[in-house]
């Protein structure tokens, strides 16, 4: 009788620990896994007033120098506008920041860079990012989630995709490349599905890319937040390279029904990386979860926002050992716990952790080998209804509002353009007249056409220049562009005014 007791347990046991069977998910109903890469945000700078998280301690400050207690101290202050500096971040700063685990070094950090250092007091609350809140509010935020490592986004993003950095701690990238097995070639072992989604995504941005490669231009940020762009296999392999596609193929996916089971989207420039406006942030984001919320896949799926580095903004929680500072993460799904805060102590490889998980796959490291999994966030029950994130106060990237004003300004600088060549033409006619020379354009000397005519040319190349730094500056913040372009508008009428003063002498 014990005999027959002890098989038919091991028999139920072995039941339940048999591996799915290849590109099939754990029984449970999460058949799609989608994380959303933020970036710059200290859980503090956007939850540290957020009701019951562990956001800022009663009477809490920081100095202004630890070392000198006379240079006073900041307390925490609300930001009045969406959008600010980039303070600093890499290691060196967030050495300082972190002064020996006191955790009061982030205004010093700050002003040794040059900067404003008590901005990194900052915070923003409902008022500004309302999404965030909202999301916090309806689903899942935790409140002990930390970077991978104390420093930018590049280190953070390795642990992110390969539970490691390799040792490599310089920002720039290494001209070979990176020598990394990531979550995604574990994936593509087991024929599970994925893709890398990213917003304005260039091709031809990766590691050959000399330029991109030690941060000369704006791409490397586009190889710092995907760093199988810096992994030869990735670029070079047609198969691998075709699963990193532009955001609008997300949106295609979606309605196609062709999601892949995991999925990692990269919404730069709107991916809270400052100077970028927060509001324009969150406008981004409302659409990507909206997106899944309203398709086919919303009772299969989760998605996790998760923000890859601190930003230089200040924290009060001092991470564990080989963690970096406290960030925000929030998990949205059906099966997502209805306004729960989380307070299990996690890091990125946590991400890796559920994916293995989910599709029985080996740890790639030791770090996420010894991971918190996310599965104390999930009930696994009867999906429950969505909840859509609310209104924003802003304007969405691509609102009627917004389209208007760039409609405006576009009009401005082509209206200001004929009016500089009308003034050019008139002025020189007048002046004609003045010397009683009642010439007609064909009897006007070559050299005076030719005078004309590259005047006109120079004021149109300089308009046009202008007008795309407006549009440039639009996509960053509203308010920058009307600025620019009010001044472009106040530059031209003084020029058009001394080219008049000096054809009428």
């Amino acid at each position: 009788m014990r005999l027959t007791v002890l098989i038919l347990a091991l028999l139920i046991l072995t039941a339940f620990t048999i591996p799915s069977s290849a590109g099939e998910p754990k029984n449970v109903p999460i058949k799609h896994f989608i994380v959303l890469i933020q970036e710059n945000s200290s859980f503090d700078h956007f939850f540290g007033t957020f009701p019951g998280a562990k956001g800022f301690p009663e009477n809490y400050s920081m100095p202004v120098d630890p070392s000198d207690p006379r240079a006073g101290r900041v307390r925490p202050f609300k930001l009045p506008y969406p959008n600010t500096i980039s303070l600093p971040h890499n290691k060196k700063a967030s050495s300082i920041a972190y002064n020996g685990g006191l955790m009061n070094g982030f205004i010093r950090a700050g002003n040794m860079y040059g900067l404003n250092g008590t901005l990194a007091m900052g915070y923003y609350d409902r008022d500004t990012i309302p999404l965030y809140w909202n999301l916090a509010e309806e689903y899942v935020l935790f409140d002990m989630w930390f970077a991978s490592y104390r420093g930018g986004c590049l280190q953070n993003a390795l642990y992110l995709y390969a539970g490691q950095m390799g040792g490599y701690e310089k920002e720039s990238i290494p001209e070979e490349g990176f020598n990394l097995r990531t979550i995604f070639d574990e994936l593509d072992q087991k024929g599970i599905s994925w893709k890398i989604y990213m917003a304005n995504y260039d091709p031809n941005a990766n590691y050959t890319d000399f330029k991109a490669r030690v941060m000369l231009t704006p791409k490397y940020s586009q190889i710092a937040r995907n760093p199988l762009l810096a992994i030869p296999r990735f670029v070079h392999n047609k198969t691998l390279n075709s699963r990193i596609v532009d955001l609008r193929e997300y949106y295609t996916d979606l309605k196609q029904g062709t999601l892949p089971q995991v999925s990692f989207v990269i919404p730069s420039p709107y991916c809270g990386h400052s100077p970028t406006d927060i509001i324009l942030n969150q406008y981004l984001v409302v659409d990507i979860v909206n997106a899944l919320i309203k398709s086919r896949y919303w009772n299969e799926s989760a998605l996790l926002i998760l923000w890859i580095d601190g930003g230089g903004w200040a924290d009060h929680v001092t991470p564990p050992t080989n963690f970096g500072f406290r960030v925000p993460a929030i998990l949205i799904s059906p099966y997502a716990r209805r306004g729960y805060i989380d307070s299990e102590i996690r890091d990125h490889t946590s991400v890796l952790k559920f994916i293995e998980w989910l599709y029985d796959l080996p740890p790639l490291t030791e770090r996420d080998a010894r991971a918190r999994n996310l599965l104390s966030a999930f009930t696994f029950s009867e999906p429950r209804e969505a909840v859509f994130p609310v209104e924003l106060a802003g304007e969405p990237v691509d609102s009627e509002r917004n389209r208007v004003l760039r409609g405006i300004i576009t009009s401005s600088y082509g209206f200001m353009l004929i009016g500089v060549a009308f003034l050019i033409i008139s002025a020189f006619f007048y002046r004609v007249r003045r010397k009683n020379e009642e010439l007609a354009w064909a009897e006007v000397r070559e050299a005076d056409r030719v005078n004309i005519v590259s005047l006109f040319i120079a004021s149109a190349v300089a308009f046009i220049l202008v007008y795309l730094i407006s549009i440039l500056a639009f996509n960053l913040s509203v308010t920058i562009a009307i600025i620019i372009s009010l001044y472009a508008v106040l530059a031209g009428l003084l020029i058009l005014l001394a080219f008049l003063v000096v054809m009428n002498r």
